[in-house]
């Protein structure tokens, strides 16, 4: 699948996949690719069979009609406070997935045999001018693979990054034996939900990969870069992505979608040092203690992390 654009604009090409894996009967992941609108969704139910397809679905499906109505001549509202950095790029994919939460819990309330059903979601929205907005609750996740490095610009909403976050002290080991199945978010299963966005400039090259947990949880990151770098195309990556999940046992629902920003002929070369150096710096370079710290707050920042662990401020990696 390929998005042509007019000189000037940026171009993508997609891949996506979905499997029901080795091991479940039903699959209750959802994935959309609308690549008219610029959306991309990922959303992996929970709930049992029927519940579970019905939360991703509905979720898919209410953030999907948003987008769609949308299109011209929307206004946001006042944003909560931690939201009120976004441009109106980000608070669209806010309050579509903020609607999309509502319709799953309502959904939920309806009948006894889908009380407590929710879906984790992961979703995208890609303009033409080259900016990525990437919404997400639960531990569904998007990397972004630029030049070399391969970065989770997501970070999980579950028990073990609490415990991360909260008991920076802890050890590896202690954090091995922690429940690496408990999310602390999900759309649906309350009446409302807190949901992180970000927005970044795409640059050619770029791949972003949205995935559900049924591929993050069993293929490690390296494998992950690997897959990335040795397809020739955004399919090949999903499809590879599946089968190196089900060769890994398949225990869960498995969703992939590839996202790969194309070079224009008039597309003048930029390295997201340049990015950075063009903007606003978000992070200082502290001399007395040799770390790179958050602009903002001050709170050292976290290598590998796309944003302030303290504040939630975006930033770029000043390193890449």
């Amino acid at each position: 699948m390929s998005n042509g654009a007019p000189s000037g604009e940026r171009k993508s090409t997609v891949g996506a996949t979905t499997d029901v894996g080795q091991r479940r009967k039903h699959n209750e992941d959802t994935i959309l690719v609308r690549e008219d609108l610029g959306l991309y969704v990922v959303a992996d139910g929970m709930g049992g069979h029927l519940a579970g397809d019905v939360a991703s679905r509905t979720a898919v499906d209410v953030i999907e009609e948003f987008f769609e109505q949308t299109e011209v001549g929307w206004e946001p509202e006042v944003p909560p406070e931690q939201h009120r950095d976004l441009d109106d790029g980000g608070l669209r994919l806010l309050a579509a997935v903020t609607q999309a939460n509502a319709a799953v819990h309502a959904e939920a309330e309806s009948q006894e045999v889908r009380r407590g059903m929710g879906t984790t979601v992961v979703a995208a929205h890609l303009t033409s001018d080259g900016m990525i907005r990437v919404a997400h609750v639960g531990d569904s996740r998007c990397y972004r693979l630029g030049g070399s490095e391969l970065e989770q610009i997501t970070q999980d909403h579950s028990f073990v990054n609490n415990l991360r976050w909260s008991s920076p002290d802890l050890s590896d080991a202690e954090l091995a034996g922690a429940p690496k199945n408990i999310i602390t978010r999900a759309l649906g299963t309350r009446p409302s939900v807190e949901v992180d966005v970000r927005s970044e400039l795409t640059l050619p090259g770029d791949m972003y990969l949205l995935c559900s947990d049924g591929l993050s949880g069993f293929v490690d990151s390296g494998e992950i870069l690997g897959i990335l770098r040795q397809s020739e195309d955004p399919q090949q990556a999903t499809d590879a992505l599946i089968a190196a999940a089900n060769s890994h046992g398949g225990k869960d629902n498995i969703s992939a979608i590839v996202i790969r920003m194309d070079d224009n002929e008039d597309t003048v070369p930029i390295s997201r040092a340049e990015v950075a150096e063009a903007s606003s710096p978000p992070l200082r370079f502290d001399a007395d203690s040799g770390k790179w710290r958050c602009s903002q707050c001050g709170h050292e920042h976290v290598e590998g992390t796309s944003f302030c662990v303290e504040c939630g401020q975006a930033f770029l990696d000043p390193t890449a």
